[in-house]
């Protein structure tokens, strides 16, 4: 019996003494883990984030291209109309001029209000950068609702400020996101600039007068010693102890941060302090102390079980696709990644990465970029095209970061970006092509000839410039309609590029003006052999449709860089007179050469 009681004492001794531990330990634990998990979230919404904005600005990027494109303030309004822009994230799109008028506005009323002293136009006239500018959040004058601005700088063609392509961004469409990823009540995210301090989005949604001020927080002195981190601090909006952790957005100058409440994890540890204190009794209570002390360990057993569940929710989330690598092996992977590239889950375990490559040189050029940096101790991260199991190809936004130098253990995840790609294809073709030819328009053939004339300069090479102009066009347009005759001008525009080699170039100006670069000449003599097969090539006969012909020929203006100027617009000039001189010549003729 004292034998027995001697072991009830030594076990209560004992509860007593881990009862004290645990108390001092519990609260240090859950908030570990609480704090794992809240990085692992941030930095999904962080990556969320930037694609959110790149998408917003890809839009921007699209309206001042195709502005710059077009020249038409009504067909800039059109292809703004066109984006259906007033989706998830952007409310609406606007055009403001060099003197900071709106002239595109989704409200006629609103159509030659100034903005001049907005911030936003403010910063892009003394700014000459190609940066974008993200606006505090204010109450749209018009609107009535809390919006915050988006904007890009438009140039002239001299590279002067000609004004600004904007659109507004509700902030509640950012929110929404980080709210319903927010694993408790209590928890807070938000977006905030860096440079002005001031909120861009917040769930909870803060009062007003909280989107008009910039945000005096302990998060800038954790900031100013590291751009990435946690602390613990009251919240400067509510006053509610938290734990927060937050990530720099660096090519928005801005930082998100993420808070779960110390309420929460209080309550997490008087919780286990119960279980913890009911097992201790329970021990006290009965002879078969070992069988109580098992079933602690076991219920401890189970509680880090689910830990380890819940951190593998987290890690398999739909955001994003995470893998580790060995020696650029699988050896795991989330179910994410697994889908995002069409296997089944635990497919690409053991498999070497070169399965996700579409050839050996890309997978060799990716590593070779990649592993240099990993191995200094950097992050790498790269836009590249990859195949899923069925060899369909995807684009990916990936990064990645050594996890063991000794044991070549890197993690990487990846974004598909696919749907990005394609759009930002799809307004490079509108902005760079002629519709109805497919041919180069005025923009690419600057760009194009600004790049032949510096080949020329570094190879000692001479270029021309070929101004060519359909001669009896109008005839057959007036003659046969206009669908004929846009018939006519594809057919004339393939058989200019059949005529050109690979390095020359064919662009099409508008109407039935086409424009040559040949580049790469030795003597003039080269470009006259061209040209003469031009001039052979658009008299023949053209089939308009059923038992109908049409027949057109050439005047053609050469200039000569060199010889005839070293400025884009001096050249395309001469080659214009020149082709003038060739129509009064008496057309189907080349002069210049």
């Amino acid at each position: 019996m004292l034998r027995i009681w001697a072991l009830v004492a030594a076990l209560t001794l004992a509860n007593l003494v881990g009862w004290h531990v645990q108390r001092r330990s519990a609260h240090d634990t859950e908030l570990a883990s609480v704090q794992q998990s809240s990085a692992v979230l941030t930095d999904a919404f962080a990556e969320e984030t930037v694609q959110m904005f790149r998408q917003i600005d890809q839009a921007l990027r699209s309206i001042r291209a195709f502005h710059a494109a077009s020249g038409s303030v009504a067909k800039t309004e059109a292809f703004i109309d066109a984006l259906k822009l007033g989706g998830a994230r952007i409310e609406n799109g606007y055009l403001v001029d060099a003197e900071g008028r709106l002239v595109v506005t989704h409200n006629a009323a609103t159509v030659g209000r100034s903005v001049a002293d907005r911030d936003y136009f403010q910063f892009h006239r003394r700014t000459e950068a190609d940066v974008p500018f993200v606006s505090p959040v204010e109450l749209g004058r018009v609107t009535g609702k809390y919006l915050f601005r988006v904007t890009r700088r438009i140039n002239d063609a001299q590279g002067r400020f000609a004004g600004v392509s904007l659109v507004t961004v509700d902030p509640e469409s950012i929110a929404g996101f980080y709210r319903r990823l927010m694993p408790e009540e209590g928890s807070v995210a938000a977006l905030i600039g860096v440079r002005d301090q001031r909120v861009r989005a917040r769930t909870p949604s803060p009062p007003e007068n909280v989107w008009l001020r910039p945000l005096g927080s302990p998060l800038w002195r954790h900031f100013a010693r590291s751009p990435s981190g946690s602390y613990t601090a009251l919240g400067s909006v509510d006053g509610v102890l938290r734990h927060f952790v937050y990530r720099p957005i660096p090519e928005w100058e801005m930082v998100l941060i993420t808070g779960v409440a110390d309420a929460q994890v209080r309550r997490r540890t008087e919780a286990r302090l119960q279980q913890i204190a009911w097992v201790a009794i329970s021990s006290n209570l009965v002879l078969f102390a070992l069988a109580g002390v098992l079933t602690y360990i076991d219920r401890q057993r189970r509680q880090m079980n689910g830990l380890l569940r819940q951190q593998q929710a987290m890690l398999d989330n739909d955001l994003v696709g995470i893998t580790k690598l060995s020696h650029r092996n699988a050896v795991w992977e989330n179910r994410a990644f697994a889908r995002m590239f069409g296997y089944a889950p635990g497919e690409l375990t053991g498999q070497s990465a070169r399965v996700l490559y579409p050839d050996d040189e890309a997978f060799r050029a990716v590593g070779a970029a990649a592993y240099p940096v990993l191995h200094a101790g950097g992050t790498y991260r790269t836009q590249v095209q990859l195949v899923r199991k069925d060899g369909s190809p995807i684009w990916v936004d990936m990064s990645g970061a050594m996890v063991s130098p000794e044991t070549h253990e890197s993690m990487w995840m990846m974004l598909d970006i696919t749907d990005m790609k394609s759009r930002h294809a799809e307004v490079e073709q509108i902005a760079f092509q002629d519709t109805l030819t497919g041919l180069p328009n005025r923009s690419l053939l600057t760009d194009r000839l600004l790049q032949a004339m510096a080949m020329a300069s570094r190879t000692g090479t001479m270029l021309a410039v070929c101004f060519i102009d359909l001669d009896g066009f109008k005839a057959v347009n007036d003659r046969f309609g206009h669908a004929a005759g846009d018939r006519l001008l594809q057919v004339i525009g393939q058989r200019l590029q059949d005529c050109m080699r690979s390095k020359d170039t064919v662009a099409r100006l508008g109407g039935d003006e086409f424009v040559l670069v040949l580049t790469q000449l030795h003597a003039e003599s080269e470009c006259q052999r061209i040209l003469e097969r031009v001039l052979r090539a658009v008299e023949q006969p053209v089939e308009l449709g059923p038992g109908e012909t049409g027949m057109v020929s050439a005047s053609i203006g050469v200039a000569f860089c060199p010889k005839d100027g070293h400025d884009p617009d001096a050249l395309m000039k001469r080659a214009d007179a020149a082709m003038y001189a060739a129509k009064r010549a008496g057309k189907n003729a080349i002069r210049g050469v």
